[in-house]
């Protein structure tokens, strides 16, 4: 698959949501069991919630139903002219994992893009490449109220919400893992204590399992600060177990104390050269 890829739409669903409510990745299903259950007050959402469900055991598989968690988060309030309830600019949900998401709203739909997006694998740098790579003649917009079923190829960015008002967003997701930051809802009805993490001010990757250690530093810097690999090489004595070389930039990647640290040389087009350091050592 490819990054620029278009979603499967699964058509109009007509739910209905009139109470005015934020919920954020609220678990209505735990990995190993068989049935989601949530409160009442969320009944209106039973139908979309049941396609869904439907759709992903059936394109999925009974067995990786089993092993997920789901989580829901529905929004239904007051959208001003020209704001969001979401990110703005162009993303991916779940950006190198295989977790699945359906999004449904009943206005102001999800603007996807076709372009063949060749994307750096870091979760940071891509996003940028995003918002250059994108043409906006490759836009594609799906009906109000339309469920749709992405995956981390599908790139979106948020709809034209010029005109404001009353909207209701649903997202429901599928993961192996938790989504354990501080801030998601809570369900009550299921039995579990997670420890929960603080959010970061940057991009907050609903799995902590998967996101970068608090030590780890992510620095730009100029190639006249580190020239080349070749100052690591000799200040720290390191050889580079493994490289990866593409059009417009090249990785050099090294084993550290048994762990692994990359270093991606990032050209991009009538700029410096820039070097992006990922590591928890040599910045310390």
């Amino acid at each position: 698959m490819k990054y620029g890829n278009l979603p499967y739409n699964m058509g109009v669903n007509n739910t209905q949501c009139n109470e005015m409510m934020f919920i954020q990745y609220l678990p209505i299903k735990l990995a190993s069991f068989d049935s989601v259950k949530f409160e009442e007050r969320l009944s209106c959402f039973d139908g979309i919630i049941g396609e869904i469900c439907s759709d992903f055991i059936k394109t999925f598989g009974r067995d990786k139903w089993n092993q997920s968690y789901v989580y829901l988060t529905a929004k239904h309030m007051y959208q001003p002219p020209n704001s969001s309830f979401n990110r703005h600019g162009y993303h991916t949900d779940g950006f190198l994992t295989d977790d699945i998401n359906y999004i449904w709203s009943d206005k102001f739909p999800t603007i996807f893009n076709t372009t063949n997006f060749n994307l750096t694998l870091d979760d940071r740098i891509s996003i940028g490449e995003m918002e250059e790579q994108a043409k906006p003649e490759n836009e594609v917009i799906y009906p109000d109220k339309s469920i749709v079923r992405l995956n981390q190829y599908n790139i979106h960015k948020v709809g034209d919400s010029s005109a404001g008002g009353m909207r209701t967003f649903i997202k429901v997701s599928f993961s192996k893992d938790k989504y354990d930051l501080i801030g998601n809802a809570h369900n009550y009805l299921l039995d579990y204590d997670w420890v929960m993490k603080n959010r970061s001010v940057e991009r907050n990757i609903p799995q902590t399992i998967i996101q970068e250690d608090d030590n780890i530093k992510n620095i730009w810097v100029t190639l006249s600060d580190i020239a080349t690999n070749s100052v690591l090489e000799e200040t720290y004595q390191l050889e580079p177990v493994c490289t990866l070389n593409t059009i417009d930039a090249f990785e050099v990647e090294y084993e550290i104390r048994g762990d692994r640290y990359k270093i991606i040389y990032k050209i991009k087009d009538d700029q410096k050269p820039n070097v992006y350091i990922k590591t928890n050592w040599f910045m310390a």
